[in-house]
Parts: structure tokens; sequence; C-alpha cells
């Protein structure tokens, strides 16, 4: 009795950390999501107060990335966790194996190029890893557990996958411009043109991942008595 006990508390306790972390990751995403609107009205006299300024910095500073970074880091060792306790799942080294590429993937865009092709090359090729590890997360979900919580986290890995496709497609036509163009300048990329569309075609994308990702976590609810079910 102790031990089923004691293997229902730590279930119980992954299902709590899961939720946590899934509204923080909510949290820092939608502040992910705000900077460009948000750099929009700090650069316009209209709006441009002092509390719009403070959230800019605030919302694009380096410490915030890592802390995105962090909570999603701790999301996907949390589901390896939860992958160690159900033998029959085994969807927790799609999961280490995301952890892995995050990293490198930040590392990748926090370096400075003096080669800007070989700067692209990296990127996307991290890029498509990321889109085939996350695409991995989350059809392992769907596939091995048959419970609408963890579908629907599989579902928001699902998402994300294809908000990672976009930017690969992103990056290979600004990398094509780059090669068959007359300018070899990112400074190009930067214009507010460029910057909605990327923001348009990446951002919804990104947010509703998260909706459906913390959507999925609260719908967690206590162990049942048959161990091969994650509910």
């Amino acid at each position: 009795m102790n031990v089923k006990n004691t293997f229902r508390n730590r279930i119980m306790k992954l299902r709590t950390i899961l939720k946590i972390i899934s509204f923080l990751l909510l949290i820092f995403s939608t502040m992910v999501i705000l900077r460009y609107p948000v750099a929009w009205l700090a650069s316009d006299d209209v709006f441009k107060y002092e509390i719009t300024v403070t959230l800019y910095q605030i919302i694009c500073s380096t410490e915030v990335k890592i802390i995105e970074l962090f909570l999603y880091l701790l999301f996907d060792l949390h589901m390896v966790m939860l992958d160690s306790k159900f033998p029959q799942a085994k969807f927790g080294k799609f999961f280490l194996a995301d952890v892995t590429i995050a990293i490198l993937n930040y590392i990748i865009i926090s370096m400075h190029y003096d080669n800007v092709a070989l700067g692209y090359i990296a990127k996307i090729a991290l890029e498509i890893t990321a889109c085939m590890t996350t695409f991995l997360c989350g059809w392992s979900l769907l596939k091995v557990l048959k419970n609408h919580a963890m579908r629907n986290v599989g579902l928001s890995f699902i998402l994300l996958s294809s908000n990672h496709l976009v930017y690969i497609i992103i990056l290979g036509i600004q990398f094509g411009i780059l090669m068959l163009g007359e300018s070899n300048s990112v400074t190009q990329f930067l214009t507010t043109k460029w910057i909605v569309v990327q923001w348009i075609l990446l951002m919804p994308l990104l947010f509703v991942s998260r909706i459906v990702l913390f959507r999925g976590t609260m719908m967690l609810k206590k162990h049942r008595k048959n161990k091969d079910e994650i509910a």
C-alpha cells in the first residue's frame, strides 16, 4: 500500500508541476509574442510613454528569453520523468532529444556570424531538427496515450512543430534572397514589412500551441487504478 501511495503521490506531484510550468510558459511566450507590437508602440510618438518603453525593454531582455528557454526545458524534462513512470509510453526519448536541440538552437541564435551564409545554414539545420523532435514528441503522445489531456499536450507540440516548419520556409526564402540577390546584408530583413509578415506567420501558431498545452495540463486528473493510462 505504501509503495502504491508513493507512486500515486509522485504522479500527482508531476501533474501539478506540469500545470505550473505550462502556465508560466504561456505567460512568457505571450511576452515574446507582444515583443514586436510593443516595439512599434514604443517607437511611435503618439504611444511613446515611459511605461511602454519600459515594457519593451523588459520583454526584449535576454533574461526573459533565458527564462522562457528554462521553462521549456523544464517541461520537457518533467515529461521524461513522466515517461519513466509508464513503461509502455516510450515518449521520453523524444523529449530528451528536444532538450538538446532547444539548447543548441538558443546557442546558434545567440552567436554572431561573420559569414552570413554559414549562420543561415546552421540555423536552418537546427530548425529542421527542432521541427522533427517537436513533431515526434507530439506524435508519440497522440499515438500512445488515450486520454484527452495528454492528447492536447501532444497536439501543442505538433503545432509547435508547424511553427518551426514555417520558420524554416522563411529562413529558406531569406537565404535564397541573400545568395541570389544583389545584397548579402541581413538588414534588408529588418524592415517593417518583413517583421510584420514573420509575426503574422509565426506568433499565432506559437500562442495557440501554448494555450493548447496549458489546456491539456489543466485537464490532467487524479491517477487511476490502471497504471498504463495517464489521465
